[in-house]
């Protein structure tokens, strides 16, 4: 097995030059083979782009799989990331599942509180002073 001076082996050069794809034939660190550019990356991500077959058999990554086979891949060569996996979509998912689960606390706590309170009148003002006092759920 021989390596030329990139470090890529010299079959995968060759194989990925007489296929059109750019790797060695002029290509240089930032360009990407013309069958992955016209994907646009930078601007959507392959996620995005995909179908919901492609989705669901993760599909999508093969044209980056593809590329990763014929180069090292680069954090240019990924592009963006997905709309869902933004910071200020799973941001607002998050908080919203958060206020959910607060109010869902608050209001077995109003009931648990509220059937503490009513045994509690129930005793008698000394046994009343023994009771360990209401502790919320968290």
């Amino acid at each position: 097995i021989s390596f030329n001076e990139n470090g890529t082996h010299d079959s995968v050069t060759a194989a990925a030059a007489a296929e059109g794809m750019g790797v060695g034939a002029g290509a240089g660190a930032g360009e990407h083979p013309q069958w992955y550019a016209k994907r646009n990356v930078h601007e959507k991500s392959l996620e995005d782009q995909a179908s919901i077959l492609s989705n669901w058999t993760l599909q999508y990554l093969s044209p980056l799989l593809k590329l990763g086979s014929i180069k090292v891949l680069e954090l240019s060569d990924i592009g963006v990331p997905s709309e869902q996996d933004r910071a200020s979509i799973a941001f607002t998912r998050m908080r919203q599942c958060w206020g959910a689960q607060c109010d869902k606390v608050a209001a077995v706590n109003a009931r648990r509180k509220a059937a503490y309170d009513a045994k509690l009148e129930k005793l008698s003002y000394e046994k009343r002073s023994a009771v360990p006092p209401f502790v919320p759920s968290l």
